[in-house]
Formats: structure tokens, sequence, C-alpha cells
């Protein structure tokens, strides 16, 4: 089950490419605190989001590998050790993830719950929606409200249309009604509903890293506080809106019930005190003009790219280092006169590797190998299915002049089966049971090695 070892590699490198890419946010944030740009840190911790879901860097290392001229082809290998270490990774994850997917259906409910016992109230021609559409500048058909008995405090939930739910029984005076709604309707433009959706499905995947906890929190903390900023100009005033929603956070606190899809505009006054001070940071950050936005931008990207290619590459080489010290290998002799112990049991002549001389204008281009080896470097191809009996013909060239190389395959089980190789040269080897192999060529004779070619399957 191959896959399985594919997605646990994934898993990693998403976790510590998602990671880094949040930590730079991280440091970022705080330390422009007192002068950072609401609206734009929002924006970048949404990337940070896509990083810890969409497997950016396993695909580009899947890409390099499979042609074979992937510097990371190594993270593909596997020893016998390493497939167990990895299936039980698996089933570890798997445990955890139905555990956080079994708490997120349950919210899903309690969400459900919410429109079930909701009355549709029509946006077009009520008065106080037509305000804050044109304060906003929003259509009226895009807002639908709805008054639901089983919420005591203003939130939007959907994700394909997301609507602005209110209490049913709903005791606010106009102004705190306008102020619920403008802050409402900026989730709604915002499409906010959706990242936290988003936000919470990296928890259900990367439930064992802590960072995706705190990137769910850091979403929400950021998307209310950015709401709170359009609402307040929307309002005309800043002190009035979070004078009126001071006054909401003493009187209740939000329904902890429906904590999934939903957006507080009542919050305890250490969380409301938090939120003003993001605000006023922002108005800082415009009064420093678009140059320190474009700085901040590029900051982020240069240092979250930066950290996410040397987190990948330091992983790499991490198991890179624990292939190697797990691995069981075994040299074939070169001429087929002689026999070899191969694991226990003697190999049949025919399964012997087979060896010709040619010429560096007989190389073939089927499937090609173009690979840099530096001192103790290692490299393979992605990995193909054989049967038994099936053959894997290597064609390749080594550069320079006497540089010598180990060039063989991996089989199923992990282990190698390899040629020593200098020059130009053909070998045919055997696979000896069902299963994925690699072709593979390792540089232990110091210094740097350049090896061209290709390697071409035959099926029994």
């Amino acid at each position: 089950m191959i896959w399985i070892e594919f997605l646990v590699r994934g898993l990693v490198l998403n976790t510590v490419g998602g990671s880094c890419i949040f930590c730079v946010w991280y440091i970022l944030s705080r330390r422009l605190e007192k002068a950072n740009d609401i609206q734009l840190f929002y924006r970048l911790l949404k990337v940070t989001v896509f990083f810890f879901i969409i497997p950016v860097v396993p695909v580009l290392m899947t890409t390099g590998t499979q042609y074979g001229s992937g510097w990371d082809g190594r993270f593909y290998l596997s020893s016998g050790v390493i497939i167990h270490v990895l299936r039980i990774i698996w089933l570890v994850w798997l445990i955890g993830f139905y555990r956080q997917l079994a708490k997120l259906l349950h919210w899903f409910r309690k969400c459900r719950e919410i429109r079930r016992h909701a009355v549709a109230v029509g946006s077009v021609g009520d008065a106080l929606i037509e305000e804050c559409c044109a304060r906003l500048g929003m259509h009226p058909q895009q807002v639908m409200v709805r008054y639901s008995s089983v919420i005591d405090t203003p939130l939007v939930y959907g994700f394909w249309r997301p609507e602005i739910y209110f209490p049913l029984l709903c005791t606010m005076s106009v102004p705190e009604k306008r102020a619920a709604l403008l802050h409402e309707m900026n989730h709604l433009r915002s499409g906010d509903t959706r990242w936290r959706y988003l936000s919470e499905l990296v928890c259900c995947i990367h439930w064992f890293n802590p960072l995706a906890k705190r990137l769910s929190q850091e979403m929400e903390e950021w998307s209310e506080a950015c709401c709170d900023y359009h609402s307040g100009r929307a309002m005309g005033s800043l002190r009035e809106y979070f004078s009126i929603v001071a006054g909401q956070a003493l009187e209740k606190k939000a329904d902890s019930g429906s904590r999934l899809g939903s957006t507080k505009f009542c919050v305890e006054k250490t969380h409301l005190e938090r939120r003003l001070r993001m605000v006023k940071s922002c108005q800082n950050a415009r009064k420093k003009g678009k140059r320190f936005t474009a700085a901040c931008t590029v900051l982020f990207l240069v240092l979250g790219i930066t950290a996410m290619w040397a987190g990948a590459v330091g992983t790499v080489h991490a198991y890179e280092q624990a292939y190697l010290n797990t691995v069981e290998a075994a040299e074939i002799a070169p001429s087929p006169d002689r026999e070899l112990e191969h694991w226990g049991y003697l190999l049949p002549d025919r399964m012997l590797v087979e060896e010709t001389e040619l010429m560096p204008e007989q190389i073939g281009n089927t499937i090609p190998l173009v690979w840099t080896l530096g001192d103790g470097g290692l490299h393979s191809t992605f990995p193909f299915y054989l049967e038994a009996g099936s053959t894997i013909q290597v064609t390749a060239a080594v550069e320079p002049e006497g540089a010598e190389i180990q060039l063989g395959i991996v089989c199923p089980d992990g282990r190698l089966c390899y040629v020593r190789m200098s020059g130009c040269s053909q070998h045919t080897f055997y696979a000896l049971a069902d299963g994925y192999y690699r072709v593979y060529a390792a540089n232990e004779d110091g210094g740097e090695a350049q090896v061209s070619g290709c390697y071409e399957k035959e099926e029994n």
C-alpha cells in the first residue's frame, strides 16, 4: 500500500511548510503590532491556510522525481523499518482525524439547527438593511436576514450562500442593530465564513499540530478586527461603534454552542480590547501609505518562502539520514557466472545483472535520468509497479571521468540491489517480486558526479 507512504510524507511536508509560513506571519504581526494593516495581514493569513491544505511542496517534489531530475528523490526511498513506521503513523493520524471529524460534524449539526429554527425576512424593502447596504456599497438582494429562536447574538452562517441570523427575540435598539448588521454584512462581503470553515478543516487534518489550532484562533480574531474597522468607518465613528459593542458585551456573551460558522458581535472585554488595539494599529498603518503595505507583503513572501524551503530541505535530509541508517543493501556481481547470496537465498543465473559497455551516443531517452550527486548524494526516480520476472534496463553515463557511483533499484521491501559503475554502461535488473520499484543512484566516491541517461521497463 504505497499510497499510505505517499500520504504520510505529503502530510509531513505540508505540516512543515505551513508551520514555517505561519511562524513567519506570526512574528511579523507581533513585531509590527503597533503599526500593521489589519486587512493586509488578514489576507496574508489566508495565504497560510492554503499552505496547510494544498500540498505545494509534495507536488513539486513528485513532479521533479517523476522525470528523474528532482533533487529530493531520496524522500521517496523507504527501508523496511521506515515502511512500518510510516504505516503506524498513518494509523495514529487516521484515528485522530476521525475524532476531529466527528467534532466537526457535530458543530455542523448545531449550526444547521440555527437554520431549521429560523424565519426568513425579505431583505428588499427593509429600510435599515437598505441603509447599511448603501453604506457598504452592497446590493440589498445580496443580503438575506433570518431570525432564529436558538441563538442570542447576531451571526453569519453558511458556506455557499451565507446568511445573517438575528435572535428571534431581538431587544436591540436601532443603533445597536445597525452596528451589528454592519458587522455581519462585512463578514458576508469578505466571505469570512468560508475561511473559517477552511481553518477548521486545517485543524481537522493537522490535529497533532498546535500551530494549526493557533491558526484557527488567529483567523477568528483577525476577521473580527477587520470587520470592526470597516464597520466603524461605515458608521462614521469608530468610537461610537466600539461603545455600542462594549455595551452589548457587558450584557451577554456570545453563544459558545454555535462557534463554527458564527461571527461574534458580542465578546468578552479582554477580546474586545485586543480588537480595539488592532483597529488603532490599522489607522497608524494607513497613515504610512502604500509603501509600508508593499514592504510588509514582500517581506512576508520572501521570508515565508525561504523558511518553507529551508524546512523542506531539512526534513528531507533528516529523512535521508534515517533511511541510510536502516536500509539493507546488496551488491550484484557484474558477471553472470557468479552466484550471489541475496538476502537468504541464491539467485539463479538469469536473475543476475547483465552489464554491457556502451558509447555515450548509444544512450537512449526512454525515461530520462539527469542527476547531480554531491559527496554522499542520493537520488531516485518516482516509484513504478512491476510484476515478478520483469526487467528494468538502465543506461547511464557518469562524469567526470573516473568517478564511480552506485546504480541500482530499490525493491518493494525497501532493500537495495545495485552495481558500481563509471563511464558509460547499461545494466539490466530483474524484478524478484510484484511491487513498486525505483531506480536510484548514490555517490560514495567523494566529490561531485553528474549522472545522465534513461531507464526502460519491460513487463513480464
